[in-house]
């Protein structure tokens, strides 16, 4: 018995795993135009009167096996969960984080 269970443990430890780790990034450019008014901090918003630069979205996704999950970075000040949580109904394949 304790041959049989050295042997098995013994192959599931010399076995490679058949789990295939994937990465993917991208970049996406989402300055609007026409330029909206810039808001946040105190006060009321204020127009735009030129561009300096542009407005960024990057993603990284990671998957092991049938684990994925996806890391996004924006450039806007102030983007609240509520639109966070809409962008992220619109993905299919990435389940919700719990937090």
């Amino acid at each position: 018995m304790r041959i049989s269970l050295f042997l098995a443990l013994g192959w599931f430890l010399t076995t490679p795993v058949l789990a295939t780790f994937r990465a993917g990034i991208a970049t996406r450019v989402v300055t609007p135009d026409p330029l909206l008014p810039v808001s946040g901090g105190v006060g009321p918003s204020n127009p735009v009167k030129e561009k300096r630069g542009e407005l960024t979205v990057r993603a990284l996704a990671l998957e092991q096996g049938a684990q994925r999950v996806v890391f996004v970075s924006v450039d806007f000040l102030g983007f609240p969960k509520v639109l966070g949580d809409r962008v992220r109904a619109l993905v299919s394949g990435v389940p919700v984080p719990i937090f």
